[in-house]
């Protein structure tokens, strides 16, 4: 018996490093991808938006769900969204001009940048 669960755990840690292996560029894109697989994680069990980095501040929600992030930030910052600019989209008020820029991570998530400046 023993014998059998020593081969199931060899063959299920060389089934991960093969699909991490080949996988390497989608996992790894974002640098660290436990901030992100942790966002995910919290994105399936409740929210619509996680915070997953602070420097850059860098949020991350389900590909066709910006509404309420977008929301968040034009509360939080007291800023109106403006005008789309390809993957970036200007938010402006209050002295404040905020551009969030988005990058597809899979075909299920998106990663949106956060970049601020006073005017």
């Amino acid at each position: 018996m023993k014998i059998k669960k020593k081969y199931f755990i060899l063959i299920a840690v060389i089934i991960l490093i093969i699909f991490t292996l080949v996988n390497k560029d989608v996992i790894f894109q974002e640098g660290n991808p436990l901030p992100i697989f942790k966002g995910i994680i919290q994105l399936n069990v409740s929210n619509n938006y996680v915070k997953i980095n602070n420097n850059p501040i860098t949020y991350l929600t389900k590909s066709n769900n910006k509404n309420e992030l977008f929301g968040f930030i034009e509360k939080e910052n007291s800023v109106k969204f403006i005008e789309q600019f390809g993957s970036a989209y200007l938010f402006e008020g209050n002295g404040k001009s905020i551009t969030m820029t988005s990058k597809q991570y899979t075909k299920f998530y998106r990663v949106w940048y956060y970049s601020k400046k006073n005017i």
